[in-house]
């Protein structure tokens, strides 16, 4: 009887640990499902605006011509980007989040069916594109990704700033260049230059201003 009751001890011990580790293998997996973020896809604003300026810790960026004024975000929902206008000027910031692991990408889509003012836009981990803008004056600065600037129009200049990308600028007119790429390679309409830096009527309006510490910057 002794015997018996050791053996059954023995069988419900290890029932209970089975059970301890089933339990605590099901907590972690529903921490983990729980910690993720939901990802969404959403207009943050149909408002129309003259000048804009964004703010980024990780999103890419693209700004480009449509049929109305339009913010679309696509990624994660806690990393959402802020909106806010400001009489005709409009505001996206992305806040940072502290200990939040980013296991998906985010862009952020700004569609203008009009000239503007001026775009200013600081992507701190995201690439910004460029597409069939008008404006008074651009400036893009990026840590180490790429900007990419198709069919720009504008009549105050443009500034681009990267740290580590590349710079691509396509049918784009300025009346002059002050370009510099440190440790990288610089192409005009189809044309290497020697050097790390080109220039070329510096004190004219429309002046396409260009620095890229570690990347090429390709005019074409």
């Amino acid at each position: 009887m002794r015997k018996l009751t050791r053996k059954n001890l023995t069988i419900v011990l290890i029932l209970i640990i089975g059970f301890a580790l089933t339990a605590c293998s099901i907590v972690r997996h529903n921490s983990r499902d729980e910690s993720k973020s939901k990802v969404v896809n959403q207009t943050l604003t149909n408002r129309k605006f003259k000048s804009l300026r964004v703010r980024t810790q990780s999103s890419a960026v693209a700004v480009k011509a449509g049929k109305e004024f339009a913010v679309i975000y696509h990624g994660e929902e806690n990393l959402k980007p802020e909106v806010d206008r400001d009489k005709d000027s409009l505001s996206i910031e992305q806040k940072p989040k502290r200990f939040h692991k980013n296991d998906s990408e985010q862009t952020i889509v700004v569609t203008v069916p009009e000239k503007l003012t001026l775009v200013k836009i600081d992507a701190q981990d995201g690439a910004v594109l460029i597409n069939d803008l008008s404006a008074k004056s651009l400036a893009v600065g990026s840590e180490d990704s790429k900007i990419t600037v198709n069919n720009l129009t504008t009549t105050s200049g443009t500034k681009l700033r990267t740290e580590g990308g590349n710079i691509v600028v396509r049918n784009s007119h300025f009346t002059g260049y002050q370009i510099n790429a440190s440790d990288g390679r610089i192409e005009i309409a189809g044309k290497g230059i020697s050097g790390d830096f080109y220039r070329k009527r510096i004190l004219s309006k429309n002046v396409l201003n260009a620095r890229s510490e570690t990347g090429s910057i390709i005019v074409k």
